[in-house]
């Protein structure tokens, strides 16, 4: 999973970790469908919303469906792939 990866750089306490891992699994949940049986799309997505969820944790870290708000409208304006 690309959150782990990207978590290892990261200090969150274990509450934070929770909640975002939370908000990944549930951001994932409403789009993943879009991507089909394309895994390398659907790679690409999983790892922009991880990035995207990271990004937010600061700002909202205590509630699951709103940090997954906050990261899938961040998520919404990044770039896809060329």
């Amino acid at each position: 999973m690309p959150l782990r990866s990207l978590i290892n750089d990261t200090s969150f306490p274990p509450e934070t970790l929770a909640v975002i891992y939370s908000a990944f699994d549930l951001g994932w949940a409403e789009i993943s469908a879009a991507y089909g049986d394309d895994q390398a799309r659907a790679e690409f997505a999983r790892t922009r919303l991880a990035q995207a969820v990271l990004a937010e944790a600061g700002t909202e870290s205590r509630d699951p469906v709103r940090l997954k708000d906050l990261a899938l409208r961040a998520f919404s304006r990044m770039t896809p792939p060329g």
